[in-house]
């Protein structure tokens, strides 16, 4: 009993089907592939059909986009495929493969039957005939047990079918087992390494804990300097506003003392101008009395 594959394939708006051998199948853009697509989404070498000990299985080549098996989570390891699964090559809307199972039954060629060799010469009857003979078989005896014959025969083959069929869905199921086990291990490593990198996070948690204390430390020690500096940065500020205040001031004495200063200035001048009149007029009687004198 053998388990051929077929894959009804859909790439776009194209869909076509391909017959799978015991050889496998590459599914991705490269050419030469046995599925070859032509969406940007499928990888050049994006996964692979192969027969693995009687079962169908399929595996992801590191494609960019993941390979997933009926809309499921995106393959890790090798899976085992069955009939009506369907494949999806990258994202929703990319290339799809539904896989098609059918048992046949090969049975090993008939040997041909011998030929008898002619004899020349009668062979010589050593036995004397019997007086008596068997009775003839009736002609409807003979027609129901080729019937039956034939019924044995069918029965048998009906059996043999049935009993490679179970082995063929034995040898899935122990394809599944130990895909099963691998995936297993896989995932037995991972829960050991994901310990440990827990591990390491609570030990570095631990030291950052032990680290944060001297920090908090630091910490309220420049809050205190912060809230002191803002107190200082207050006074200034007030300090700023005195002086501004105290400049204001003096900028108004200073234009005071200016429009004073002017005021004497022009009393200066009347009083200059006053005083070279009056040195003008004794210098006038000067003359006058010493010519009269003289």
């Amino acid at each position: 009993m053998v388990t051929m594959a077929r894959l009804h394939v859909r790439d776009g708006a194209r869909s076509w089907e391909v017959e799978v051998g015991p050889a496998g199948v590459l599914v991705g853009r490269e050419e030469g592939a046995g599925v070859q697509s032509t969406l940007a989404s499928t990888s050049q070498r994006h996964c692979r059909i192969d027969l693995i000990d009687g079962a169908w299985s399929i595996v992801d080549l590191g494609s960019t986009n993941g390979t997933y098996v009926n809309n499921g989570m995106r393959l890790g390891a090798r899976v085992v495929l069955r009939d009506g699964d369907v494949v999806r090559c990258g994202p929703v809307g990319g290339m799809e493969l539904r896989m098609s199972l059918r048992q046949t039954l090969v049975l090993p060629p008939v040997p041909p039957k011998p030929a008898v060799p002619q004899l020349v010469q009668p062979v010589p009857q050593l036995v004397q005939p019997v007086a008596h003979e068997l009775p003839a078989t009736p002609p409807g005896d003979v027609a129901a047990l080729r019937g039956a014959l034939a019924q044995a025969r069918a029965e048998a083959m009906h059996a043999v079918q049935m009993a490679e069929k179970a082995r063929s869905e034995l040898s899935t199921e122990r394809a599944l087992l130990k895909l099963t086990e691998t995936q297993v291990g896989d995932l037995r490593q991972d829960v050991a390494s994901l310990r440990e990198r827990w591990q390491e996070a609570e030990a570095r948690a631990e030291e950052a804990l032990g680290a944060q204390a001297p920090l908090r430390a630091a910490k309220d020690d420049l809050e205190l300097k912060l809230l002191s500096l803002r107190q200082l940065l207050g006074e200034l500020e007030a300090e700023v506003d005195e002086a501004h205040a105290a400049t204001a001031a003096a900028d108004q004495r200073a234009r005071v003392l200016r429009i004073e200063q002017t005021a004497q200035q022009a009393t200066i001048e009347q009083l200059r101008g006053v005083i070279e009149g009056q040195q003008k007029e004794i210098a006038h009687l000067t003359r006058e009395l010493l010519a009269r004198k003289g």
